[in-house]
């Protein structure tokens, strides 16, 4: 290596690990990009709608998969695209993917971890101190869809409660 290789050619590969493949493949199948309808639901019952744009790539060797998700500010909000980004490793020796989400502009970094069902689907958790808990499923997956949810807890005592829904369309 030379001192001009850009950091972004040495995170980026070409697919997964061979010998990794099959796990690697279940968040590897949304490498590319998608559109999004995404709606923000309230406590109080109130719901906002916009459109988004999420993009997946494979990195650090086809180890890892990196994806970035462009959020156009809610409606009611004065208007600031936010950028949000995802670090997905699969650990084999506890049979789950380990997740890091990061939103710079809101200062904020969240682990979650899960594992894939047998329907395909995928639900991870993140619980952090002062962070209110997540639960974050993919479900619906087909080569071209699939629809994220995005749950949260007012309490450690009350049910999860829907805050964020994405219905993902791929356009590449």
């Amino acid at each position: 290596m030379n001192g001009s290789t850009h950091t972004l050619e040495l995170l980026a590969a070409g697919g997964p690990l061979p010998e990794d493949r099959e796990p690697l493949m279940q968040f590897g199948r949304f490498v590319g990009s998608w559109e999004l309808d995404v709606s923000y639901y309230e406590a109080d019952g109130t719901e906002e709608r916009t459109t988004a744009e999420w993009h997946w790539s494979w990195i650090l060797g086809g180890k890892a998969i990196l994806d970035v998700l462009v959020l156009p500010g809610r409606p009611s909000a004065p208007p600031t695209d936010s950028y949000h980004t995802l670090v997905r490793v699969y650990d084999p020796s506890e049979d789950l993917w380990k997740v890091v989400w990061v939103a710079p502009q809101f200062g904020m970094a969240y682990k979650l971890t899960g594992s894939f069902s047998d329907d395909g689907g995928v639900v991870l958790y993140g619980d952090q101190g002062e962070l209110e808990p997540a639960k974050w499923v993919f479900s619906d997956v087909t080569e071209d869809t699939f629809l994220w949810e995005g749950f949260t807890k007012d309490t450690p005592d009350t049910e999860w409660r829907l805050e964020q829904r994405m219905t993902a369309r791929r356009t590449a």
